[in-house]
């Protein structure tokens, strides 16, 4: 099991329709008709211009630090790896890839950990990663350009953190985090919180700006099974009952949430339900964060369709698009509900609606284009199944058929626009693997 903090912050991701920064960030350049030697000479001037700290928290972590940590090494001024309790191989695996290992108690607090491994870094600019994520090389490289040429006294980033699970009921598939900062230990930089631990408020407190667009990918391994989650959800629900019980200065509907998530993993659905709602209803949550409120919602009507009581889910949704009459998401999700009770006019009403609304360039991938692909699917199901059965003219099914295709090919567009929602550094700039 690692120790690192398995759920995605609310308060530092974005919500499925909100808008990441604008920023572009630079393209590392085409390197391909360059020898390799040359090659991997400009790859280390970006690595020693970068200056960057990989730091790493973990426990008894054997089983994902060698896919962690063989694609990091050579690439980073540094690799800290903080030890909370291991029995297991962790900290001679951590060793063995080269980085400088250090062993902390676990105080029951991941920014306590966070602040602690920190500590020892000496790099300009930090990478806080997790054991149980993957950072491939080449977006090592390219999180090395964007930082030779970034300000440390006023820039941070996100980078994209896509989960790699095998359950359906996971949401989140790929949201931004606030990974990449500069290091500003010294100056009283700290993390803050038990659980969901944040960075950024202590970067605002020194100035720095709001996180801006990386365009580098992380692999989340932490959900790779449901048992995992369990483990997880259980551990953050005891942290997050400690932080409820303290003078914390972060808004209680932050831990409200995430409790309910955690409920749910571990499948106490009804206390699930009476977090999230807490959460949707709290007035300091609308006037304060319309994305922790919008995440409520969605979260508060899945939660009903996972224990089969969908009238209650048309409810909390219904609730919420007249709350949020911007948000794709729903009507997307009302609409795939009246399609399983047999309403498909109204169904398709609402699918259309959610493709219909308009689209913010930049959103996350895991949100609108996610919203607006399923609505058309769902869409283009509808009308083949239309077209396959029933009795109808020629014409008719003619019709069907021409809708159902029309639908798929709008489909197959959105999926085809993804890495212009989602900014990535130029593909045809693959560096070289080391041997």
């Amino acid at each position: 099991m690692t120790t690192a903090s398995c759920c995605e912050p609310a308060d530092a991701c974005l919500a499925p329709e909100e808008a990441p920064p604008t920023y572009e960030p630079p393209r590392p350049p085409d390197l391909s008709e360059k020898s390799v030697d040359e090659q991997f000479t400009e790859f280390a001037r970006w690595r020693d211009t970068a200056q960057l700290s990989i730091v790493v928290i973990g426990r008894d972590a054997r089983m994902f630090l060698p896919e962690s940590l063989t694609r990091l090494a050579g690439d980073c001024h540094e690799i800290i790896y903080l030890d909370t309790g291991s029995t297991d191989i962790s900290m001679l695996q951590a060793r063995e890839f080269g980085c400088k290992v250090y062993s902390s108690v676990w105080r029951q607090s991941f920014a306590a950990a966070r602040n602690e491994a920190l500590s020892h870094a000496t790099g300009k600019w930090v990478l806080s990663l997790d054991t149980d994520e993957v950072l491939d090389r080449n977006q090592l490289r390219r999180l090395n350009y964007v930082l030779s040429q970034a300000d440390p006294e006023t820039q941070c980033f996100f980078t994209i953190l896509e989960m790699v699970n095998d359950r359906k009921d996971i949401e989140g598939e790929m949201n931004f985090q606030l990974r990449v900062f500069p290091n500003h230990y010294a100056r009283g930089l700290r993390w803050k919180f038990r659980c969901h631990e944040q960075i950024k408020p202590s970067l605002e407190e020194m100035g720095v700006g709001d996180p801006l667009m990386s365009g580098v990918r992380i692999k989340h391994l932490g959900y790779a099974n449901a048992e995992m989650v369990k483990v997880k959800c259980g551990r953050n629900r005891e942290l997050l009952m400690m932080e409820l019980d303290e003078a914390e200065e972060r808004p209680r509907f932050v831990p409200w949430f995430h409790l309910s998530k955690c409920a749910a993993a571990l499948g106490h659905f009804n206390e699930a339900l009476e977090w999230v709602e807490k959460t949707a209803r709290s007035e300091q949550a609308r006037a304060e964060n319309k994305s922790q409120v919008i995440a409520a919602y969605e979260f508060w009507g899945t939660i009903f369709m996972r224990t089969q009581q969908p009238q209650h889910a048309i409810r909390v949704w219904a609730e919420a698009r007249d709350l949020y009459p911007g948000q794709a998401t729903f009507y997307a999700d009302l609409g795939m509900v009246r399609r399983a009770l047999g309403d498909e006019e109204e169904a398709i009403t609402l699918l259309t609606q959610a493709v219909d609304l308009p689209m913010i360039v930049g959103s996350q991938a895991s949100g609108a284009v996610r919203i607006r692909f399923a609505a058309m699917m769902n869409l283009q199901e509808i009308f083949e199944r239309r077209a396959l059965f029933g009795d109808q003219s020629a014409e008719d099914r003619e019709k069907n058929n021409r809708t159902a295709r029309m639908w798929g090919r709008r489909a197959e567009e959105l999926r085809g626009t993804v890495s212009e929602l989602v900014p990535m550094p130029a593909e045809e700039g693959k560096t070289p693997e080391e041997e």
